[in-house]
């Protein structure tokens, strides 16, 4: 049968059936799909029930490109108290506002984002969250004419607009992993997790979002631990330290490896291990960290802690007097000589 005539016979067939028969014709057409088809069988099926919102998306995008141009704007007021009046003047303080409920319009987007999160259509769900994230937000100051700059967090932490910016970040990450992929995937990951947008933001939350679980998690995050090791700064550190967990039997050459640049590494490692791997850690870490370091003084300190509870007064002093040198405090020193 051609194609013509097997769609026009098709057609024919299901514009008789009622809701139920529809139902079961699918379940049924569902059945008999191969193993290796099933992942493009239900993408397909998003992609034929996935509902129409091209006009809220592009007046989203209107909305945006409005705040992009300044023509959409919060109000500010800049003040000075003098409570604790000084030298150098009082206090300064800036008040936000919308007087024109820009912010309920930033909500209907958000919500906009969400939903199309839910209906997995994470292409232009991720276009716009990246719009929100690379915007600057304006607040006019009508006393002085000037504009004062806000990101995305801060129109948030002020109130301006409600809701989560943890979760909007958690979006974010989810719909980058599902629709980039290998190296384009961990670059742009980095890329906004050490930018001012992503302060303190806890990696693993993006776990906790969207429609299905992500897919080979456990395999990202070993290839992400290594990506970020000749990272410098503390981010990386905090990120090391999050997908720490994901690197199996390889956790101690991680952190030797990486004793130098991000010796916080070697401290969750010591805080989070057995009694008798501590002891053992530690000293790996006073051996590889460098001298200079202060987080030497923390390790030791584990360490030191150890050996009063077991008396043992020679590796105490050890410990003592390596918490001195990396932090030279006049409590460490009399610490020295009392113990």
């Amino acid at each position: 049968m051609k194609y013509k005539e097997f769609i026009s016979t098709f057609t024919d067939h299901i514009e008789g059936l009622n809701e139920l028969e529809m139902k079961e014709l699918l379940l049924e057409i569902a059945r008999k799909v191969n193993e290796d088809r099933r992942e493009q069988f239900l993408s397909n099926l998003y992609a034929t029930i996935r509902k129409d919102h091209s006009d809220e998306i592009n007046n989203a995008y209107e909305l945006l490109n409005k705040i992009e141009d300044e023509e959409l704007h919060f109000a500010a007021e800049w003040y000075e108290t003098y409570e604790n009046y000084g030298p150098w003047g009082g206090v300064e303080h800036t008040d936000y506002s919308d007087p024109e409920g820009l912010g309920t319009k930033i909500e209907e987007c958000i919500d906009l984002i969400i939903r199309l999160v839910d209906e997995k259509n994470y292409s232009e769900s991720l276009k716009l969250l990246e719009k929100l994230f690379e915007l600057t937000y304006f607040a006019y100051e009508e006393a002085s004419g000037e504009y004062y700059d806000l990101l995305l967090t801060d129109v948030m932490s002020e109130g301006l607009v409600n809701g989560c910016i943890d979760l909007l970040r958690s979006f974010h990450m989810y719909c980058i992993y599902q629709v980039k992929h290998g190296q384009t995937r961990m670059n742009e990951m980095w890329n906004w997790l050490s930018s001012s947008s992503y302060v303190d933001y806890q990696f693993e939350k993006m776990l906790m979002v969207g429609p299905k679980k992500l897919n080979d998690v456990e395999l990202f995050m070993s290839e992400f631990n290594r990506f970020i090791r000749n990272k410098e700064g503390e981010i990386a550190s905090r990120l090391l330290n999050e997908t720490m967990v994901y690197v199996e039997n390889g956790q101690l050459e991680l952190a030797i490896e990486v004793a130098k640049t991000h010796p916080t590494v070697f401290l969750s490692l010591v805080e989070e291990t057995s009694e008798t791997e501590k002891i053992k850690i530690g000293h790996q870490a006073l051996d590889n960290i460098p001298e200079d370091l202060m987080i030497r003084s923390q390790i030791a300190t584990i360490l030191a802690k150890h050996y009063i509870e077991k008396n043992d007064k020679i590796n105490l002093e050890k410990q003592l007097m390596a918490i001195y040198l990396s932090k030279s405090t006049p409590y460490n020193f009399v610490q020295l000589f009392i113990g």
